[in-house]
């Protein structure tokens, strides 16, 4: 039988005196450290980007946060992995931040290792029963039958809570199951018992919010805190007497569901708000949420500005600053 290469090398390692197996040993590790360096895994690159955005932060970020905090990065030129493709790479936010926490203390390599036996090792089944059991428990948790996204985001709080509090995670499917035996998500809920006008109903719901000509604001919930923006101009804002002005002139304007977003979302007058925590009452998806956040702090900036050459940047931050300062009450 042939003799392999690593046998070899420990054949020629053994022969050699104290100070050579020294010397060898730490010249072979050098190698080997080397090319590592030499190959930029994805593992690599995402992590390199959590540790960016928790620098950045001094924090470990939330996946709100890196959400915000990764476009202005990008903006000043630095490279910084967006959150999707992170998010994909990882399959949910728990698994980033895990990776984050590992990275302080080993390789990329060996945490991609770490996650690779991890799911090798995988032996959990979902049968007809935990499929049923997940679904009812998200459904009573919103209220309706959740979409894709939605179940995916009640998965995720429930991972979230068990860590909170000291528990194992539960054994949660994903959507995963449902559509590779059901073939459509709608077909899964028909499935479990839930009727055509239930599907329907969810469907109809939270699409009605966006028909033309329809207004956003008769859908509101009641008692929804809307802050309320003061007349004076308080020290410490950057903006001038008459930005000011401007501002609130434009926040006035903005519908009741937008005011109300940038209440929860901002802090103004109220405590701020996760995506998720915002989402809840007006039955919006998490991207809905924070494309009215922009769009209203956009369409504020955009009164605010001069000309086209300002750096609307940090005409933005001084924007949200001044809305946090003015906000004198919440009314409902």
């Amino acid at each position: 039988m042939a003799t392999s290469g690593p046998d070899l090398l420990v054949a020629a390692y053994q022969v050699l005196a104290d100070a050579e197996q020294d010397e060898a040993f730490g010249r072979l590790h050098q190698l080997r450290v080397d090319q590592q360096a030499g190959t930029d895994t994805d593992m690599a690159r995402y992590v390199r980007s959590l540790r960016r955005v928790a620098e950045e932060l001094g924090r470990t970020p939330t996946s709100d946060d890196y959400r915000e905090v990764q476009p202005r990065l990008v903006a000043a030129g630095e490279s910084v992995e967006s959150f999707s493709r992170l998010y994909r790479f990882f399959g949910n936010w728990a698994r980033a931040r895990e990776a984050l926490d590992l990275s302080e203390t080993t390789t990329p390599r060996r945490i991609e290792a770490r996650f690779r036996s991890r799911k090798l090792g995988k032996v959990w089944r979902y049968d007809e029963n935990d499929l049923r059991d997940a679904l009812a428990r998200a459904t009573a948790h919103y209220g309706y039958p959740p979409s894709t996204t939605e179940f995916d985001w009640w998965r995720e709080r429930e991972f979230e809570l068990a860590r909170a509090t000291g528990q194992p995670e539960p054994h949660l499917p994903s959507v995963s199951p449902c559509r590779r035996k059901y073939k459509e998500w709608e077909l899964a809920l028909l499935h479990f018992g839930y009727s055509e006008e239930e599907v329907e109903r969810r469907l109809t719901t939270k699409n009605s919010i966006i028909r033309k000509g329809h207004d956003p604001d008769s859908w509101l919930p009641v008692g929804l805190p809307m802050a309320v923006i003061g007349a004076d101009t308080p020290a410490g804002v950057t903006l001038d007497h008459g930005q000011v002005a401007q501002v609130r002139t434009a926040y006035d304007r903005l519908p009741r569901r937008s005011r109300h977003v940038l209440t929860v979302r901002l802090g103004l007058a109220a405590e701020p708000l996760t995506l998720k925590k915002a989402s809840e009452p007006l039955g919006l998806s998490l991207d809905r949420i924070r494309q009215l956040q922009v769009q209203a702090v956009e369409s504020i900036v955009d009164a605010v500005v001069s000309d086209v050459s300002s750096d609307r940047s940090s005409l933005r931050d001084a924007v949200q600053a001044a809305l946090r300062a003015m906000a004198v009450a919440s009314e409902t």
